[in-house]
Formats: structure tokens, sequence, C-alpha cells
């Protein structure tokens, strides 16, 4: 199973605020999806209130 999943599509309606567990930061909240950044359009939050932004490939990889 090496085929690659597009998050932008499933995260599209997800509300701002979701809870979701990434491997690094452990829990983070969605804060949307940037289309003008089209290298890193999934934003998440590792704080409630998204001050520190978290940035995510349509793959769901972490490279800055």
């Amino acid at each position: 199973m090496n085929e690659n999943i597009d998050l932008t599509k499933i995260l599209k309606n997800c509300p701002v605020g979701t809870e979701f567990y990434h491997l690094v930061y452990n829990k983070v909240y969605f804060v949307g999806i940037d289309l003008e950044d089209s290298d890193y359009p999934i934003r998440l939050s590792k704080r409630k209130d998204y001050m520190s932004t978290i940035t995510l490939t349509e793959n769901g990889k972490h490279l800055k």
C-alpha cells in the first residue's frame, strides 16, 4: 500500500480547532488549508491559540 493520499481533500471540511495527534508534536490543532501555499498547504498549531503554526505537505510530511 504505497499510494499517495491527498490530505487537503480529506481535511477541506474539517472544523478549525479539531484536535489531532502528530508523531513529532503530539497533540496539535487544525488551523486550515492554505491553497496559496502549494508546497505546505496544511496548517496545524501546537497551541489552542493558534500562535505557533506547523505546516505540512498535502501528503502530511513536515519538511521545514
